[in-house]
């Protein structure tokens, strides 16, 4: 009498590879919707960062020209992190730019004598301007940059080591995290 398998043994079998290929199938579609994921929050984050040092760059060239209410005493750069956004609607000159609200404030940081602005009767006198943005409809994070300027001054102190030429406005930027 001939040996016949199970017939059932080939319908399980088909059955726990199918459930195998569809499980795989499920984790690599998982995995190309996280990554899309991730790649849109980049996107946006990049798209936020550029409008942000848009901004900065604007407010920087205003400022050479004439100094905004909001100027305050210098603070270190943690504080400004620790700040909230009360404190920066309070404190700081606002407004909204393509979507991007946004909060900022100047310190003085006091003049330079040796810094000469060439061609000019004028000495270097260093700002620091720090921006706080966030987008209107809070998608994506907040976003803080600092700049450093130099507006120009009235020469009346005389210095007392070697000069050197200096450029208005913006001399480096930063992310503060």
């Amino acid at each position: 009498m001939p040996i016949h398998p199970p017939k059932g043994f080939a319908l399980i079998s088909v059955l726990i590879f199918l459930h195998i290929f569809s499980m795989l199938a499920l984790f690599g579609l998982s995995s190309a919707a996280l990554a899309l994921k991730n790649t849109h929050h980049a996107w946006l984050h990049d798209k936020n960062l550029r409008l942000a040092k848009q901004i900065l760059t604007e407010l920087e060239t205003e400022a050479t020209q004439h100094l905004p209410a909001c100027v305050i005493s210098s603070l270190s750069t943690t504080k400004f992190i620790a700040k909230s956004k009360t404190w920066w609607q309070l404190t700081g000159c606002q407004g909204e730019q393509e979507g991007m609200r946004y909060f900022y404030v100047l310190e003085s940081l006091g003049p330079d004598a040796c810094a000469v602005i060439p061609g000019t009767q004028f000495q270097a006198d260093y700002y620091r301007i720090t921006i706080l943005c966030y987008p209107a409809n809070f998608v994506g994070t907040k976003i803080m940059l600092q700049a450093t300027l130099i507006r120009p001054k009235i020469l009346r102190s005389h210095c007392t080591a070697l000069a050197h030429p200096v450029k208005i406005g913006e001399q480096m930027q930063r992310q503060l995290r």
